[in-house]
């Protein structure tokens, strides 16, 4: 066959060479996956309720499992005082289904992982041999994931981040043999971008009780090499609403979860969109909603925990409260605490200042589809209604990924607090944008292959 009609060239063949580097070479990498990216399972007895085999997951109106998958609703401490009991078990991987009598295999952050380890990383944990995953001896402990609960506030998972990452970086060190200083290399997806943009300020340091950021240290991005970010919102997304409103409805990979069991998870308020961006009008009056973080809005008009229809929902989440009054009260308490840690997790990352260190930070956007940029919301009324879209990835708006701040100025170039080493716009869809060649291929330079310092030596 003439040379010029071989086949494609694949990414293990471009990076072979590269992917055979020892450890004393590059950098570890950390896998941070998205929201819902990560398993959920009880300490003691190892069963898992989010992200199992078989539809493993928690049912929402039985008690025990119900008040498992939500966040603790408790009177009178603050969300960083309590932790909830499941703990976060692997990264997801796939999820193997059945639905309708049929048998699905969902495919989640699997396509990162093998990206990486087409690249040659792998988890220490991991025996060679599997295909695609082999690339000498010298390829192990090079991988770590990073699964966290993603329905605490992220920056208490910032805190637990930053532990993860000094762990590594012991590790490697020993591996290595030697007392250089590691810095490790970040790939994350989704929400996994936001809190690695607080880890980077603020390394493992949660916000104050009184919300208030801490020192601006720049304490993880002196552990960063790379920071590689892949469809992150980092102005929010209207899903986050939408779901919040109108709950998570049944699909093949999830179940089905009402307003106000989501409604308890800190997380989820942090996914919602700036007020700033204008990304909600209301009906009555065409204006744009300004009360998207009051929950005194949210009890007037009927949404999420703030809703008559929690009523029966917090009955269940607080058996031991006999009082329907009391378990409304304690609701609103929640709703609203969870409103403030999420004003207060934007405040801490959206403040523009410079990045302190050497650290280089990348964005991978999706720029092709059109995604919601404003819906229109109705008191009482739980159903969004979609009244403009912009280019994206259906879920996250390329204006949103790259923390654009132009809305209602005259001023052709970017404006945005953050400073991108590099920005690549994907075609692909959210989850998509995981499996898109450019990404691929891109992220695998900047791991792999592109130069450290002027990158010639000797």
């Amino acid at each position: 066959m003439a040379l010029w009609r071989r086949k494609l060239f694949e990414p293990f063949e471009l990076y072979s060479r590269a992917a055979r580097q020892g450890l004393e070479s590059r950098n570890p990498v950390v896998v941070i996956p998205g929201v819902m990216g990560s398993r959920l399972s009880h300490p003691s007895t190892g069963h898992c309720y989010w992200g199992g085999q078989k539809a493993g997951f928690a049912k929402q109106d039985v008690g025990d499992e119900a008040r498992l998958i939500c966040h603790p609703v408790v009177p009178g401490k603050g969300l960083w005082e309590v932790e909830p009991m499941l703990r976060p078990d692997g990264v997801l991987r796939s999820l193997e289904l059945r639905f309708g009598g049929i048998k699905m295999c969902m495919s989640t952050y699997a396509p990162i992982l093998k990206m990486l380890g087409v690249g040659g990383y792998l988890d220490p944990l991991q025996k060679l041999g599997k295909k695609d995953l082999d690339y000498g001896a010298q390829a192990i402990g090079t991988c770590f994931e990073f699964p966290y609960d993603w329905r605490v506030s992220l920056d208490q998972n910032a805190a637990h981040l930053s532990d993860f990452i000094d762990t590594v970086r012991e590790f490697v060190a020993e591996e290595r043999g030697d007392n250089e200083d590691v810095k490790v290399d970040i790939v994350t997806h989704s929400m996994g971008g936001l809190l690695l943009r607080y880890y980077l300020r603020y390394g493992g340091e949660i916000l104050r009780p009184d919300g208030s950021a801490p020192p601006l240290t720049w304490a993880g991005a002196a552990a960063t090499d790379h920071a590689i970010f892949c469809g992150t919102p980092n102005a929010g997304s209207m899903n986050a609403i939408k779901v919040m409103l109108e709950g998570l409805k049944a699909s093949p990979a999830t179940p089905t979860y009402d307003a106000a069991v989501l409604g308890t998870l800190p997380a989820i308020y942090q996914l919602m969109p700036r007020v700033r961006h204008a990304p909600a009008v209301l009906s009555t009056t065409g204006d744009v909603f300004d009360g998207l973080y009051d929950p005194d809005a949210w009890v007037e008009y009927g949404w999420g925990l703030g809703s008559k229809n929690a009523y029966e929902r917090l009955k269940i989440l607080l058996p031991e409260e006999s009082s329907p009054q009391a378990r409304r009260k304690h609701g609103i308490e929640h709703l609203t605490k969870c409103l403030d840690r999420a004003k207060a997790f934007h405040k801490s990352i959206d403040s523009a200042t410079d990045i302190q260190g050497d650290v280089s930070v990348y964005l991978f956007a999706g720029d092709r589809y059109p995604t919601p940029r404003q819906v229109m919301m109705t008191p009482h009324d739980t159903r969004l209604k979609v009244v403009d879209t912009g280019p994206g990835d259906k879920v996250v708006l390329r204006s949103s990924a790259l923390m654009d701040e132009r809305e209602g100025v005259d001023y052709p170039r970017l404006l945005s607090p953050l400073s991108w080493t590099g920005v690549t716009f994907l075609s692909g869809d959210h989850m998509g944008l995981t499996r898109d060649r450019a990404f691929v291929n891109s992220a695998l330079w900047y791991l792999l292959e592109k130069p450290r310092g002027n990158g010639i030596e000797g």
